[in-house]
């Protein structure tokens, strides 16, 4: 969809969410509503975040994803 994006840094977001693409503040929600409201003032801003943003997610690989996290369930699984 070519939006900006912020989120907060919880759980998986920043494996997903580029930091230079997007404003992150941590379970903060001053930061959260200041991030938005800068992107809600400044279009160029907001489109210049959108388009990197837009190219990282086409790079999401849901197949590589999942053999990925079951390649480390395997090695914790069969540690000694």
């Amino acid at each position: 969809m070519a939006r900006p994006v912020v989120a907060t840094a919880v759980d998986g977001t920043p494996e997903v969410v580029e930091t230079h693409t997007a404003s992150r503040p941590a379970a903060n929600p001053p930061a959260l509503s200041g991030a938005l409201l800068t992107l809600l003032a400044d279009p160029e801003r907001a489109r210049g975040w959108a388009r990197p943003a837009a190219a990282h997610a086409r790079t999401f690989d849901l197949p590589r994803q999942v053999e990925a996290t079951a390649a480390v369930y395997r090695s914790v699984a069969t540690r000694s």
